[in-house]
């Protein structure tokens, strides 16, 4: 953990470069900047839209405090998580109203909700590195 407590800037960003080109794929096409079948919602009141962006946002938003450990950061990582949470509950829900109860044992389900773990363990487990004012404490 302390090896991912040291480093976990470095893990946001990879997220935020996997991440980010798939959410503004998804604006551009929500705002009609790219020609596909949108979502049927108002534009950018799609609630997978809505959360995956505050997602990506959110994740940006801490990682100014990651490298020097505050507190605030790792609060923004979390909520980053409850939404990522929350878009997963709304897809699960979506595809269980398609197809029945069967879409709970799909892949789709599967991978993010071991996603969602992992990265909610990793989370809590480097909780302790970070404070909540001034700087960085000892990663020992």
């Amino acid at each position: 953990m302390i090896w991912l407590a040291a480093h976990l800037s470095w893990v946001v960003w990879a997220l935020i470069v996997l991440w980010a080109p798939a959410v503004l794929y998804a604006v551009a096409i929500d705002l009609r900047l790219i020609a596909a079948p949108g979502s049927g919602y108002p534009t950018l009141r799609d609630p997978a839209l809505v959360t995956g962006v505050l997602q990506v946002a959110l994740m940006a938003a801490a990682l100014p405090g990651l490298s020097v450990h505050r507190g605030r950061s790792w609060r923004l990582l979390a909520a980053a998580h409850v939404m990522w949470l929350a878009h997963f509950l709304y897809s699960v829900v979506s595809r269980t109203r398609l197809d029945g109860l069967r879409a709970l044992r799909a892949p789709e389900t599967l991978w993010p909700l071991g996603g969602l773990i992992a990265a909610a363990l990793v989370l809590f487990g480097v909780r302790r590195y970070f404070q909540r004012e001034g700087g960085a404490p000892a990663l020992r």
